[in-house]
C-alpha cells in the first residue's frame, strides 16, 4: 500500500524515525564488520596472563550476537511508531538531525576509507616486494643462462 505522503511531506515525526532506521541499519552493519576484522586479530583460545583470562575471538563474536539481537530488537520498537514523537525530541529530524546525520556518515565513510587506504597499502607494499622478487629471480636467471652457456662453450670438442 503506497504511503499517504510523498518523502518530503513526511511529518517531522516520521522523517526522524526514517532517519533512526537507516543510521541504526548503517551501525548494524559497521558493528557486523567491525567484530569480524577485530576478531581475526585475537586469540582463538583462552589464555591467562597474570592470572586473567585473555579476550578471545569467541567471546568476542558470542557479545556481539547479544547486540545484534538488541538492534532487531530496537528496529522492532522503532517500526511500532510509538517512539516517533521521542525521536523528534531526541534531535534525530530538523537541525539536530541534519548535523547528526552529516557527523554519523563522515565517520563511516572514513571508517571504510581508512580500510581502503589500509588495503591499497597493504597491495603496495606487497606488489612492491613483488617487483624486487622479479628482479631477484630475473638476475638469478640470467646468470645462470651466462653460466650455462659458458660451461657449453668449454664442452665443446676442437675442431680437428
Amino acid at each position: 500500500m503506497p504511503d499517504a505522503y510523498s518523502e518530503s511531506e513526511y511529518p517531522l515525526p516520521l522523517k526522524a524515525r526514517e532517519e533512526a532506521q537507516r543510521i541504526l541499519g548503517q551501525i548494524h552493519g559497521v558493528m557486523w564488520l567491525a567484530t569480524e576484522q577485530v576478531a581475526r586479530l585475537l586469540v582463538t583460545d583462552s589464555q591467562t596472563q597474570n592470572n586473567q583470562a585473555t579476550l578471545t575471538a569467541a567471546d568476542l563474536r558470542q557479545a556481539a550476537l547479544e547486540v545484534h539481537a538488541n538492534i532487531g530488537r530496537l528496529h522492532a520498537a522503532l517500526n511500532s511508531g510509538t517512539c516517533d514523537d521521542n525521536l523528534v525530541e531526541a534531535g534525530f529530524a530538523g537541525a539536530q538531525g541534519n548535523a547528526k546525520r552529516k557527523g554519523f556518515w563522515s565517520a563511516v565513510r572514513a571508517y571504510f576509507e581508512g580500510a581502503t587506504d589500509a588495503t591499497s597499502e597493504y597491495i603496495g607494499r606487497l606488489q612492491n616486494s613483488l617487483r624486487w622478487s622479479s628482479t631477484l629471480i630475473g638476475s638469478s636467471q640470467r646468470h645462470a643462462r651466462r653460466k650455462s652457456k659458458r660451461s657449453r662453450v668449454r664442452q665443446r670438442p676442437e675442431k680437428l
